[in-house]
């Protein structure tokens, strides 16, 4: 089964082809046939349209990249919390633990702090599933591979529109009288 992040792998490398097929010398020469049957200004009009189509694509991919990249960063950081929340516990119980054994007349401590510890480990752990959750979702989707594709067709757009530009004119030899 195919995951969203091998889709992108996929588009990006048929983009990749397509842009090398428009460098071609037979692509290259698309623009003087194009003149040749006279549909010069429907083809440059058509590559400017193509151009600009693969460019709102690239723009769209470029924000999904710009989400994917947020929301990694953003499990970076709450990866963090369940286990800065477990060392804050582990805290609350050590000094419980030491309130009693120093024997300083905190009974209740031990106790706050077992409840305490107990809801914070609960917060902990749903901290970590959300994290886990996200973390595995983020990993379909592949930011770098969306960046890779964006490029691609970024680089696409630029070369469809270049293609539908007409060539600059090739200066006649004048005839030797």
């Amino acid at each position: 089964m195919s995951t969203i992040g091998m889709v992108i792998d996929d588009m990006a490398a048929l983009v990749v082809e397509f842009d090398k097929l428009l460098a071609t010398d037979t692509a290259k020469q698309a623009p003087a046939i194009a003149r040749d049957l006279g549909a010069e200004p429907q083809f440059d009009a058509a590559m400017a349209k193509a151009g600009g189509v693969v460019n709102d694509i690239s723009g769209w991919v470029g924000r999904a990249y710009e989400v994917a990249v947020t929301a990694d960063v953003a499990i970076a950081i709450f990866g963090m919390l369940p286990g800065v929340a477990h060392g804050f516990g582990e805290a609350v119980r050590s000094a419980g633990q030491q309130a009693q054994l120093m024997d300083i007349g905190l009974e209740g401590l031990r106790g706050v702090a077992e409840q305490v510890n107990g809801s914070v480990e609960s917060v902990a752990g749903v901290l970590q599933v959300g994290v886990d959750a996200a973390d595995t979702a983020l990993a379909f989707v592949n930011p770098p591979a969306l960046g890779r594709l964006q490029v691609s067709l970024h680089r696409l757009a630029e070369d469809l529109a270049h293609l539908g530009k007409p060539l600059p004119a090739i200066a006649q030899p004048k005839p030797q009288p």
